[in-house]
C-alpha cells in the first residue's frame, strides 16, 4: 500500500514538472501571479475584455492555456466605441476569434463622440465600456472581468497621476483586483507580451490612436517613460514597484480611516470636530474624503484643495463640493449636506410668569421658574455680583416689565471696557457656544437693556431692593 502511494505520489510530481516545462515562461508568470493574488476561484465564470489589441489576443490565449489548471468558464467580450472607421472590423475579428477558440461571445457598440460632447472623450469612451462589460458579467452571475493591463500601464499610469497631484491612493495605480476586475497582466511587460505573440503566431489588431500624441498617455509612453529609462533604464520595474509599496501603505490607512470614521461619526452622520483635531493630518484627510464619499456616492472625488479647504473650515463656516453637495462645521460638528439648512429664529416675546413652577420657553429648550423671595430671606453677595450662573435676583416692583426673547443684530452687554459695551456675538464666541445653540439661547431684558444672558454673564444690581424675585433657568433636555 505504501509502495503504491510512493509511485503515484511519484508520477504525479513527474507530471507535474513535466507540465512546468511544457508551460512558457509567460504562462508560469500569470499562473504564479494569479495565485498570489486569488485572482480566479475554481469554477466561476469570467468575462475576458478583448479590444483585439496585441495585449488584451495574448491575454485571452494565455489565459485559455490556463483554462484547465485554473478551472474556469470563459466568456469573451468586445466593445466598439465607434472611434475608428475600422473599430468595427476590429469587433467582428474577436468574433471570429472567439468562435475559432469555442468560446461565447458578446459584442457592444456606442457612439461615444456624441456621449462625451462637452466632455472628456478618454473618461466616456471607459464608462461606456466597463458599463458593458459590468452588464456582461451580471448575465453570467456577477462573473468577474479579466483587462490586459500590463508592467508599462502600471508605470504610465502611476506617471498620470503624480504629473496631476496624488498621494498613496493615486501612486497604487492599477490594482491586481477590484470591484469585480481582475489584471492578471500585471506581471508581465510589454516586451514579454509581444514576444508571446510572436511566438504562437497570434494575429491581432493594431489601434492607430495609441500612437496619437494627442492623448496624453501616449505622450508618457512613447516620450517621458523612454526619456526616464536613461536615467533608469530599470523605470518601469522601479515604478510598478513603488505602485505595489504605496498599494500596500494605502490598504493599512483605508483600514485605519474606516475604524476613525466610524468612531468619530454619530447616529445623524456628523463627524466631531474634536476628534477630527486630534487625528493625524494623513488620517484625518482620509476620514474627510471618506465621509464625503458615504453622503456624495460614487461618481465624485474632492480634490487636495478641497480637503485642505473642509479641514480649514470653522464653527459656522460651509464649502461648496462636486455632486451639489456642501461641507457644513457647526455645533462642533463636519456635516455633508445637499443644501445647508437655516438656523432658526425665534421672534416671540415671553413675560414672566410668578406662579413658582417651571415655564416652558416652547422650541427654545430651555424653560424658567420666579419665586419671591421672603422678607427675612437676605440675598448672598454671590447670589447679587456672583457668576451669570442659572439664576437671577430682581426687583419685585419691576418684575413686570421684564420678559424673555433671543438674540437681536446688534445686541450688546454692559462691558468694563473703554467702549463700555460688549458685543453678544463674541460673548457667544468666547464662551464657545455654537451658533444653533446661540439662536435659542435665552435673554432677560426689561425692553431698553439687556440683564442677564443665563450662565454667561449679568448685570450687577446697584443697590439691593427691600422685596426681590429668584428666577431660575435650566434647559429642558436636562430633565427629561
Amino acid at each position: 500500500m505504501l509502495r503504491a502511494s510512493y509511485f503515484i505520489s511519484l508520477h504525479i510530481s513527474v507530471s507535474h514538472c513535466f507540465w512546468e516545462k511544457r508551460m512558457s515562461e509567460q504562462e508560469k508568470k500569470l499562473a504564479a501571479f494569479i495565485q498570489r493574488w486569488d485572482l480566479i476561484r475554481p469554477g466561476e465564470q469570467l468575462v475576458l475584455a478583448v479590444s483585439g489589441g496585441v495585449d488584451s489576443v495574448v491575454m485571452a490565449h494565455l489565459l485559455l492555456s490556463l483554462q484547465k489548471q485554473l478551472d474556469f468558464y470563459p466568456v469573451i467580450a468586445s466593445f466598439n466605441h465607434q472611434l475608428r472607421p475600422e473599430a468595427q472590423e476590429e469587433l467582428d475579428f474577436v468574433a471570429e476569434l472567439a468562435r475559432k477558440w469555442a468560446v461565447p461571445f458578446h459584442g457592444g457598440s456606442a457612439d461615444v463622440a456624441r456621449l462625451a460632447k462637452g466632455k472628456n472623450l478618454e473618461d466616456v469612451a471607459r464608462q461606456e465600456r466597463y458599463a458593458f462589460l459590468r452588464k456582461i458579467a451580471y448575465r453570467y452571475g456577477g462573473a468577474r472581468i479579466a483587462t490586459a493591463h500590463h508592467r508599462e500601464d502600471q508605470a504610465e499610469t502611476l506617471l498620470l497621476h503624480l504629473l496631476r497631484g496624488s498621494g498613496s491612493s493615486g501612486l497604487s495605480a492599477i490594482s491586481p483586483k477590484e470591484n469585480g476586475l481582475i489584471r492578471p497582466m500585471l506581471c508581465l511587460s510589454r516586451g514579454e507580451i509581444e514576444a508571446y505573440a510572436a511566438r504562437h503566431q497570434l494575429e491581432f489588431r493594431q489601434d492607430r490612436s495609441n500612437f496619437s500624441p494627442r492623448f496624453q498617455r501616449n505622450r508618457v509612453r512613447w516620450e517621458l517613460l523612454p526619456h526616464l529609462a536613461e536615467f533608469n533604464p530599470q523605470i518601469v520595474s522601479a515604478l510598478n514597484a513603488t505602485a505595489d509599496i504605496c498599494r500596500e501603505e494605502d490598504a493599512l490607512l483605508e483600514d485605519l480611516a474606516s475604524n476613525a470614521l466610524a468612531e468619530a461619526l454619530d447616529a445623524e452622520d456628523r463627524l466631531s470636530l474634536s476628534a477630527l483635531s486630534q487625528m493625524p493630518l494623513a488620517l484625518s484627510r482620509r476620514v474627510v474624503r471618506k465621509l464625503f464619499c458615504l453622503q456624495a456616492g460614487e461618481g465624485y472625488e474632492l480634490s487636495f484643495d478641497q480637503v485642505e479647504g473642509i479641514l480649514s473650515l470653522r464653527e459656522g463656516k460651509s464649502l461648496a463640493l462636486p455632486g451639489g453637495r456642501h461641507a457644513l462645521c457647526r455645533d462642533g460638528a463636519l456635516r455633508i449636506l445637499r443644501e445647508i439648512p437655516e438656523l432658526p429664529h425665534f421672534s416671540e416675546l415671553y413675560p414672566l410668569i410668578l406662579d413658582e413652577h417651571w415655564q416652558a420657553l416652547p422650541g427654545w429648550g430651555w424653560e424658567y421658574c420666579c419665586m419671591p423671595l421672603s422678607h427675612t430671606a437676605q440675598p448672598s453677595a454671590k447670589q447679587l455680583h456672583g457668576n451669570a450662573g442659572l439664576f437671577y435676583l430682581v426687583p419685585a416692583d419691576a418684575f413686570s416689565a421684564f420678559y424673555w426673547r433671543t438674540r437681536r443684530e446688534g445686541d450688546a452687554v454692559l462691558s468694563s471696557g473703554a467702549k463700555g459695551k460688549r458685543k453678544l456675538k463674541d460673548l457667544f464666541i468666547d464662551k464657545k457656544i455654537f451658533p444653533s445653540q446661540r439662536q435659542s439661547w435665552p435673554i432677560l431684558t426689561d425692553g431698553k437693556e439687556i440683564l442677564w444672558v443665563p450662565g454667561l454673564w449679568k448685570k450687577k444690581l446697584s443697590e439691593i431692593p427691600r422685596d426681590m424675585i429668584l428666577i431660575k433657568v435650566r434647559q429642558s433636555d436636562i430633565i427629561k
